[in-house]
């Protein structure tokens, strides 16, 4: 018997999860899918930082934006 592999990107997952849950505490489906993007964008820039795959911003950046 052959061995199968599934991968699943997690973002689209986690994306859907966030608009459903957002959606059934009371945001209107904009919202919500707006939400869910963000929960999703937030997880995936977390984690990349976590594995040195993106680098936090240096404080030149960080108060050029403040501003």
């Amino acid at each position: 018997m052959t061995e199968r592999n599934i991968l699943i990107n997690r973002a689209p997952v986690l994306t859907l999860w966030a608009t459903i849950l957002a959606e059934r505490l009371g945001f209107d489906k904009d919202e919500a899918l707006s939400l869910g993007k963000a929960v999703a964008g937030l997880n995936a820039q977390s984690k990349g930082r976590r594995l040195g795959i993106f680098k936090p911003a240096p404080q030149e950046v960080k108060k050029a934006r403040a501003r």
